[in-house]
């Protein structure tokens, strides 16, 4: 996603920014039905110390989204989550100012399903009994 400096929040971003990430993102859940999603965002922070500016890299991910026909991404969820995540990491009072975001990406991960059964061998005591293991 482009990024712009005079971005005051994650809010703010995502609302600017929602109709792209709405398209890329509807046009791999048309291609492929269900998908999972996150975000993954590259963030600037700031503060005043001893009459310099000081700044910190910081970096953030959602959790994995499933979108399909029936649940689309929340993007105010995301931002939320973003938002939780920098008022956290900004939280013993460091005096650090949300300064612009750097990289904003949407990932969609592949996911290979698992086409494998495995057998060993297993103590005696057990096949009289229902057990499932994972």
């Amino acid at each position: 996603m482009p990024t712009e400096r005079g971005t005051q929040s994650f809010d703010a971003f995502v609302a600017s920014n929602a109709r792209v990430m709405e398209a890329v993102i509807g046009d791999y859940q048309r291609q492929y039905g269900s998908i999972r999603v996150h975000a993954r965002v590259d963030a600037i922070f700031t503060r005043e110390v001893e009459e310099r500016q000081q700044r910190v890299a910081a970096y953030f991910t959602t959790g994995v989204h499933d979108v399909d026909p029936t649940q689309q991404f929340d993007l105010q969820r995301v931002a939320a989550d973003l938002s939780a995540q920098a008022d956290h990491w900004n939280a013993r009072d460091s005096g650090f100012i949300f300064d612009r975001i750097t990289k904003f990406v949407v990932c969609k991960p592949n996911i290979v399903p698992c086409m494998a059964v495995v057998t060993f061998p297993h103590p005696s005591g057990w096949r009289r009994k229902n057990v499932l293991l994972t």
